[in-house]
């Protein structure tokens, strides 16, 4: 089981990569708990910049989101 198959909905991934590969290494930036409610968001960076990102991509690197739980 990976870290991917964890995700509800993986198109915007599989737009941006295309085949996304199973050992797509993610970095953990930020965890934020929510005290008034049961919900926990990550910012996940991928260590992976896509072949083919976005032309509005341009002038980045990197590919970060969010998940919540």
């Amino acid at each position: 089981m990976t870290w991917l198959s964890q995700l509800d909905d993986i198109k915007g991934l599989q737009i941006i990569y295309g085949a996304i590969p199973e050992a797509l290494v993610v970095e953990v930036d930020e965890i934020v708990l929510n005290t008034r409610g049961p919900s926990v968001i990550l910012r996940l960076e991928l260590a992976e910049f896509p072949q083919s990102p976005p032309p509005k991509w341009k002038d980045f690197n990197t590919v970060s989101f969010f998940v919540k739980q």
